[in-house]
């Protein structure tokens, strides 16, 4: 192989139309620098050989915008063994780019996404790689014959894809459908997917679509297909950890197809106590047979020898025994990283140094590589944590309350002082020249790569473990803030370590699901709903319909999409059900009755709710049990029975104190305290409040934290203490978005407290704006509360003429939703706005009806209240009209009483409307 020389490859690349070569060669100098600095020594030239070697073949066309991903793809297709890894090589380039924007000359990245995020997130073989087993070749013969997963764990996982990667494109050349080594926690598959799909053999009318895809399951999906007509692989790393675009996107791509040739290769966690997302994939690929396992091997004398031969031939394999005991690690991938490490600090050229087993022997010199100071030694120490290559400055400086330039002045500037002493700087563990730069929603920021992977093991090793837990979590924190969804994937795996390593673990998956988009979840809903229609259905594609079923349920409800929950749920029982899982039908069950409940269909909700009940029995879910026992005292309160859901909510409190499940005894406390606020109980109603507020903030869940401070914000509403009531709102609005979800139940909440500060105008303006956002959501109860309380502003306001229909339109969405509470208290104002315009037989007909609601609950305390305006009236609707009061009230109970039974008369069934109700 003849060797690519500078001058040959300045002159390849100069043939860019935007380039000359004079200003390319600085560039070019760059890329060599930065190649030699991030290659062992004794590798070095050959390594500068194919960078030159690929940017010669491929790079004037990268110059010109086309992507550089292209140039890395024919470079390892032509030189599967190059000692040039995936990440050095995209950190040239960016050093190439970088050197070129001094002068103006900085090309366009040619990728979809960022070039740094480009750099950051390569997946590369190091040198040299070692194939113990031939296994990189028995992945690799799988190309190409039918549908098969292969699972692969233990260290150097990330390394192995990509050795199979690279095998794939030497043997089926750099066109190949085998897109690059993607982690799964990525989202947005623009950048590693585009490129591959536009070369698959789809029909025209595909291809012409595939710029408007939105979603990257629909991509990964596309893939899949493509398998249909040509032989496909797709490698997934960090494959427990998946966004949505892997949770949804993978049963597409695997799913049974007489022609698919398509294989997928997944980098799965140490062992299957942590196999999370990857749970149902693997099941299902294990049950249709189409499932290889794979499990590398940890570092030993054999390894270690096999890895000695490979950099510098048989002789030096006599070293393998003190190469193993310098490289251990209580981390089998840190052991690795650090032989690796050592191999570059005793080779001298091709061979070993002739001092290199004393080297071995005498261990690695953490001390010569670190700062004087005890300060940044302990900091270093900590940022280490972070991981094995670079740490993040805005990590850093979480960590000590300092910016980033505070940190790259502690690291590299020998003056700065902390604690009032000289650093002296820490070039012997975070060298000058190695920083990378991450690509974050504000910007560019450095990260800073360590000297080698045994400085970051050594100082690990300084801290004790409450030090550990701590910073651990911290940096996790740093990072997931700084990076945001659409990021996140660059240090996800990061997060996840930490988060594990952490005192208090967060839901770090749910971080990489994102942001909802609830276009996106019905659509992924929608896409796997057809499965039920399959008479063998496979298991994976039922788990996940399952999955995409409760989300889209629990979405639709928050947003008071009923009828679609209603569908959800009924799906998502179904799919649990046909995989044989009692527990989650009945969960599915119970979410279904709910939706019933939602739907004032009491019936249809306790027939779900028996049967929920049924399969949570069986499988010993007693905690479910006592949350359907909630649910039925809802149902209670329905049917006009208060009784028996002060009953059924003490008894499924009971049983949820008992199991410490706060969250939900907080919700249960909240709708007692409620109830007992309506019967006219207020000192056991704001004793019932404060427990459940309590409990709620005990269950560290925001959610029912914000309904018992919404729940207690409206009794003191409704008692005149206005500023408690606002300062319970203001709460509930911080725990609403600390959970992700919309507040207008709050700004209506507080719209009305506006109201009654006088505000009327004001408040009417925010009201109408709420109720017509909720009428577009087809959100009926939230509509109608904000509706009502427009109706109230223009009472307070003697507007009454456009008062009453407004009223009047609120009182039927009550009457659908069978909310008698509601409906006393819109019969009530109706009565005002009536009495208002001078129609007082009018007004004493609508008290007459809200009186009879009350009474039929056994409502004391509305009953004074009420009695009281009723006598007012009845003395004025005889001076002024011919109207009989006793007629009046018969007519009222009657109308109520007709009302009730027809509430009560079966069947009842789940109606379809386009309405809002």
């Amino acid at each position: 192989m003849t060797p690519t020389s500078f001058a040959h490859t300045l002159d390849q690349l100069a043939l860019a139309k935007t380039h000359t070569a004079e200003r390319l060669a600085p560039a070019l100098k760059a890329a060599v620098a930065r190649t030699r600095a991030l290659t062992p020594g004794s590798v070095g030239d050959q390594a500068v050989d194919d960078l030159c070697f690929g940017l010669a073949q491929f790079g004037a066309a990268a110059l010109d915008g086309g992507d550089p991903q292209a140039v890395e793809d024919a470079l390892f297709a032509a030189r599967a063994d190059s000692p040039l890894d995936e990440s050095t090589f995209r950190l040239a380039w960016l050093a190439l780019v970088d050197q070129l924007a001094r002068t103006g000359d900085k090309p366009p990245f040619g990728g979809t996404g960022g070039a740094e995020p480009w750099a950051m997130s390569a997946r590369g073989r190091p040198w040299p790689f070692v194939d113990f087993d031939d296994q990189v070749a028995q992945v690799a013969a799988r190309f190409g014959e039918g549908l098969h997963v292969v699972l692969v764990r233990g260290p150097g996982r990330s390394s192995f894809l990509a050795a199979v990667r690279r095998r794939l494109l030497a043997a089926h050349g750099p066109e190949a459908l085998v897109p690059p080594v993607t982690s799964a926690a990525r989202d947005d598959l623009k950048g590693p997917l585009t490129t591959t799909l536009s070369r698959a053999n789809f029909p025209d009318e595909i291809k012409k679509a595939l710029p408007q895809l939105s979603f990257g399951e629909d991509r990964v999906g596309l893939l899949g297909r493509a398998g249909d007509a040509a032989p496909v692989a797709y490698l997934l790393d960090d494959a427990h950890i998946q966004a949505r675009s892997s949770i949804l996107g993978l049963p597409l791509f695997v799913e049974p197809a007489p022609n698919r040739r398509a294989l997928l290769v997944l980098a799965g966690p140490a062992g299957p106590e942590d196999d999370s997302a990857l749970v149902e994939l693997l099941a299902d690929a294990r049950d249709r047979g189409i499932l290889s396992e794979i499990t590398l091997p940890a570092l030993d004398e054999t390894r270690a020898a096999a890895l000695l031969t490979a950099a510098f031939g048989p002789e030096a394999a006599s070293l393998a025994g003190a190469l193993t005991a310098a490289s251990a690690d209580p981390d089998p991938a840190t052991a690795w990283r650090l032989a690796h490490a050592w191999l570059g600090d005793i080779s001298e050229g091709s061979k070993p140094a002739a001092d290199a087993a004393a080297r071995l022997a005498a261990g690695f010199d953490l001390e010569a590589a670190l700062p004087a100071h005890a300060g940044a030694r302990n900091l270093l120490a900590r940022l280490a944590l972070e991981g094995d290559t670079y740490f993040h400055g805005f990590a850093a400086g979480a960590l000590i309350g300092k910016g980033e330039d505070d940190i790259e002045d502690l690291l590299f500037d020998d003056e700065y002082e902390l604690d009032g002493t000289a650093v002296g700087g820490c070039e012997g563990a975070v060298p000058t020249g190695n920083t990378l730069w991450a690509e974050l929603p504000d910007g560019l920021h450095p990260a800073f790569a360590w000297a080698d992977a045994r400085v970051a093991a050594g100082l690990r090793a300084t801290l004790d473990d409450e030090q550990r837990k701590a910073t651990a979590g911290t940096l996790r924190d740093s990072l997931m803030n700084g990076y945001q969804p659409e990021r996140f994937y660059l240090v996800a795996d990061r997060c996840w370590r930490l988060d594990r390593a952490s005192a208090q673990p967060r839901m770090v998956e749910q971080m990489i699901l994102g942001t909802q988009n609830a276009q996106r979840i019905e659509a992924g809903f929608r896409r796997m709903l057809p499965v039920l229609n399959a008479k063998e259905p496979f298991r994976l594609a039922l788990a996940r319909l399952y999955g995409s079923a409760m989300e889209v349920g629990q979405l639709a409800a928050a947003t008071g999409q009923i009828q679609l929950a209603d569908q959800a749920f009924q799906a998502g029982a179904a799919a649990a059900q046909r995989l044989g899982r009692m527990a989650p039908a009945g969960e599915a069950l119970a979410r279904l009755g709910e939706m019933r409940l939602a739907l004032s269909l009491p019936q249809p909700a306790l027939a779900a709710f028996d049967l929920a009940e049924k399969l949570l029995a069986q499988s010993g879910q007693t905690r479910s049990q006592a949350r359907v026992t909630l649910l039925r005292a809802e149902v209670a309160i329905v049917q006009g029975d208060l009784d028996l859901a002060l009953k059924l909510l003490r008894e499924g409190m009971e049983v949820l104190r008992g199991l410490g499940d706060k969250a939900h005894l907080s919700l249960g406390g909240l709708r007692l305290g409620r109830l007992l606020y309506e019967r006219g109980d207020n000192g056991a109603a704001m004793l019932a409040f404060e427990e459940a507020v309590r409990d709620a903030d005990a269950s560290r869940d925001p959610r029912p934290a914000a309904a018992a401070r919404m729940a207690r914000a409206f009794v003191l509403g409704e008692s005149g203490d206005l500023e408690g009531s606002m300062g319970l709102l203001n709460a509930a609005a911080q725990a609403f978005q600390a959970a992700g979800m919309p507040a207008h139940i709050v700004e209506v909440a507080a719209a009305g407290l506006q109201r009654r500060h006088g505000e009327h105008k004001l408040a009417e303006a925010r009201l109408r704006k709420m109720a017509e956002a909720f009428k577009q959501a087809k959100a009926a109860v939230q509509w109608a509360d904000a509706w009502h309380e427009v109706g109230r502003c223009l009472v307070d306001q003697a507007r009454f003429t456009e008062a009453g229909p407004i009223l009047t339109e609120t009182l039927e969405i009550r009457k659908r939703a069978r909310d008698r509470f509601a409906l006393i208290r819109t019969h009530e104002d109706l009565a005002a706005c009536i009495r208002g315009q001078g129609e007082v037989g009018g007004a004493f007909l609508e008290l007459s009806r809200a009186r009879r609601f009350a009474e039929r609950l056994g409502l004391a305390r509305h009953l004074g209240r009420i009695d009281a305006e009723l006598a007012y009236l009845a003395s004025r609707v005889d001076g002024v009209s011919d109207q009989d009061v006793n007629a009046l009230k018969v007519q009222a109970e009657g109308e109520v009483d007709e009302l009730e039974a027809i509430w009560a008369r079966p069947p009842q069934a789940p109606v379809q409307s386009q309405q809002v109700h």
